[in-house]
């Protein structure tokens, strides 16, 4: 084989535009560094982040091009010289090791049987945050949760705003919404779902672009919806994996807290 036959590995474009957003982010007083220049603010340069990850400051600026993958020791020095958290951490390995893409074809009588053996409000979504089916004990939580309906769209719509700590959870889900992305390969980066968001919401298109954030899905919280006559309606929502069946879908739980008296 010639060297014009070696076909370098591909470079998923996410790497280093996260990894630049997370150094401009980071606070130098929390990792123990003197004040930049002033036209630097608090930032990072790519010169420091090299020191803290014991590399060459090339070898850390390929990477933030988009030119190189880091290898396992580089990347264990990215994550100790930005202190990456464990959801920050996955994030980055999810982008080192794509799993292959979830078949496109699910069997929806499979999932179909599952949620209807629950007698609690239940539904099955995927990467997409789309639904994919519902028993019949969710619609009187939600009108909205069909098969079909776009979570993210309802979140992020006027109904959406009935959420109690809208602009948290709009966070938590453009953070949860990244992280589980990561796990499949890009061709760049675009994402469907969240173009069409940042389309119709500002505060979608400010969260997607300004924020470099990533977090897990929590196995359990605890959503707080007010309706239109004043009403509080509070769930406990459980979420489960369904890896095990076909990658990125999710099982939840949504059972109604009745509302203490007085």
């Amino acid at each position: 084989m010639t060297l014009s036959e070696i076909v370098p590995p591909a470079v998923d474009p996410r790497i280093g535009h996260w990894l630049r957003r997370l150094r401009r982010a980071a606070d130098r007083a929390e990792l123990g560094l003197p004040p930049g220049p002033r036209s630097k603010g608090t930032w990072l340069t790519q010169v420091e982040v090299a020191r803290l990850a014991g590399c060459t400051p090339r070898a850390y600026q390929l990477v933030e091009q988009g030119a190189r993958v880091p290898g396992p020791r580089l990347a264990e020095g990215i994550v100790r010289a930005l202190r990456l958290d464990p959801d920050q951490q996955a994030y980055l390995n999810n982008l080192l090791n794509p799993v292959a893409e979830p078949p496109t074809l699910v069997d929806r009588a499979v999932l179909q049987r599952l949620v209807d053996s629950s007698t609690a409000p239940a539904m099955v979504f995927d990467r997409y945050w789309t639904v994919v089916v519902v028993n019949a004990a969710m619609a009187p939580v939600s009108a909205f949760v069909v098969p079909g309906a776009s979570l993210g769209a309802w979140l992020f719509s006027r109904v959406g705003r009935t959420v109690v700590g809208w602009e948290r959870e709009t966070e938590e889900f453009v953070a949860r919404y990244r992280l589980t992305q990561a796990a499949y390969p890009a061709a760049g980066l675009t994402d469907p779902v969240m173009e069409r968001l940042c389309r119709v919401s500002e505060r979608a298109r400010l969260l997607w672009a300004g924020s470099p954030a990533v977090a897990a899905d929590p196995v359990g919280k605890r959503w707080q919806v007010r309706t239109s006559a004043g009403e509080l309606k509070t769930f406990e929502v459980t979420i489960a994996q369904l890896a095990s069946y076909a990658p990125g879908l999710r099982l939840a739980f949504c059972l109604p807290v009745p509302n203490r008296p007085g």
